[in-house]
């Protein structure tokens, strides 16, 4: 982990050389070693295909926005803070005079439908389940690096129900807009579903009663659904 961060640029040079090379070429490295390669068949997109950078702390973030990365954000962060990140991105768009384009962030969102208190408070149940386990390996001091980011700086983490009701998509069909409304407001366009329950209803009723409310907007609201 103390090297994650040099591991993790040398990896995105790799692959943008990669994308971008139209002869064979040799890489020698302490970590990784390539003789003779060329990656094929060549890519579509110019230079090279759109890369999405999982970011968090303000650094990781001003530094997608200036190597000319998209932006994907996780979904335990509240709308405060994701409205925060991407404030932040556009800052460093700016500071580089390019214009902030809102399909290039995307955001994972916990999928919880409820229609009733009873779906709602089982919904809390299953999802807090995972969340659990997932502040357990977040604050886990094995695996914390110079970028580790504590989960403690995220507003409302340590509580799995508060952090459902400060970011996940929640609640009725209503509700659930205006949940999506908050982040179209933040300046977000895709959004990544991820619904721990695997309810087709649940994803039926979210595609036939939330997502027509953005339909034939500037940009679709919600590009993608998992």
């Amino acid at each position: 982990m103390a090297d994650a961060q040099e591991i993790f640029e040398e990896s995105i040079a790799l692959l943008k050389r990669s994308f971008t090379e139209s002869e064979r070429w040799s890489y020698k490295s302490d970590r990784y070693q390539f003789n003779d390669i060329i990656v094929e068949p060549p890519v579509v997109q110019q230079p090279y295909p759109p890369m999405w950078i999982g970011a968090a702390s303000e650094n990781s973030v001003r530094g997608a926005a200036r190597n000319g990365n998209n932006l994907l954000l996780a979904q335990v962060p509240t709308f405060e803070t994701i409205g925060e990140t991407v404030a932040i991105y556009r800052d460093e768009l700016d500071k580089m005079g390019v214009e902030f384009d809102a399909s290039r962030v995307a955001v994972t969102r916990g999928l919880m439908v409820a229609n009733n208190d009873n779906e709602r408070a089982e919904a809390h149940v299953l999802r807090g389940k995972f969340l659990t386990e997932v502040q357990s390996l977040a604050t886990d001091p094995k695996f914390q690096s110079k970028t580790f980011v504590p989960a403690e700086r995220h507003k409302n983490r340590g509580n799995p129900t508060d952090v459902s009701e400060a970011g996940a998509i929640l609640g009725s069909s209503e509700e659930m807009i205006e949940r999506v409304e908050k982040l179209y407001e933040l300046g977000v366009r895709n959004i990544l579903l991820h619904d721990l329950s695997g309810s087709f209803d649940a994803l039926q009723q979210f595609a036939e009663e939330v997502m027509p409310h953005f339909a034939g907007r500037e940009g679709d609201a919600v590009q993608a659904a998992e």
